[in-house]
């Protein structure tokens, strides 16, 4: 029970096996795992292309260095197009720009992630709330703007009327990867040897990324999943 619901919110599911986990948090505990499976993070390094011998992938071409490797896999989000097209690829995959608010609630806080039809809330550890998201096609553009902002907060106190006395701690515009589907791209790249792709899993990124890892680490092994068809670059193609 949320007795800080909105009176217009008439009904809802109750759904205590959904979780939440902090985005940030996640990533740098993925980043650390690896590095303790001897992998080596390189952290504020810009890849700039693709490293080619005929048609096999052999490396990636940083902006001072090339790292080369068996297999090269493509998880740049939106900006895996541009890295495909260094060699004549073609992955259709497009910038979703995405606004998050975090708020900072007066008194006391609520306790459950809160989903509307246009919008959300989670709280957090720390008392603060997430809210969000807007959805907008516009390009690269990753501005903060106030027509998004009062968007996002129209829909999130009209789901938690309190929060309209809530400091406003941070905005934040990020670039999803959208696709022609809104499905996932996963796998091996036609055209390609040793050139793998992971991308396009649009607002989902966060939930499918244990699947994805699993999905394109059996693919390199040589398990050659059947899942992965199903989000084969192919299915554009046919």
């Amino acid at each position: 029970y949320e007795p800080q619901v909105g009176p217009e919110i008439l009904g809802g599911f109750y759904m205590p096996e959904v979780c939440r986990v902090n985005n940030q948090r996640l990533s740098l505990a993925f980043a650390r795992s690896a590095e303790w499976h001897g992998a080596r993070v390189l952290s504020s390094t810009e890849v700039v292309g693709l490293v080619r011998s005929g048609l096999q992938i052999t490396g990636v071409r940083l902006s001072d260095d090339e790292v080369y490797a068996d297999n090269i896999i493509m998880a740049a989000g939106p900006w895996t197009r541009a890295l495909a097209e260094g060699v004549g690829g073609d992955i259709p995959v497009r910038p979703v720009r995405g606004l998050n608010l975090n708020l900072q609630p007066v008194g006391r806080s609520f306790r459950s992630v809160i989903h509307g039809s246009l919008g959300m809330l989670v709280p957090r550890a720390d008392g603060s709330v997430i809210a969000g998201v807007t959805v907008e096609e516009a390009g690269f553009d990753c501005r903060v703007t106030a027509g998004a902002v009062q968007e996002i907060l129209a829909i999130v106190t009209s789901l938690v009327p309190s929060l309209r006395d809530a400091k406003l701690n941070w905005a934040l515009a990020g670039l999803r990867p959208g696709s022609p589907d809104d499905a996932p791209m996963m796998g091996p790249v036609p055209g390609w040897d040793g050139l793998l792709v992971a991308t396009g899993h649009y607002r989902n990124g966060i939930l499918l990324s244990p699947i994805t890892g699993k999905l394109i680490a059996d693919y390199v092994a040589g398990k050659e999943p059947e899942l992965i068809e199903h989000f084969s670059l192919r299915r554009f193609r046919e």
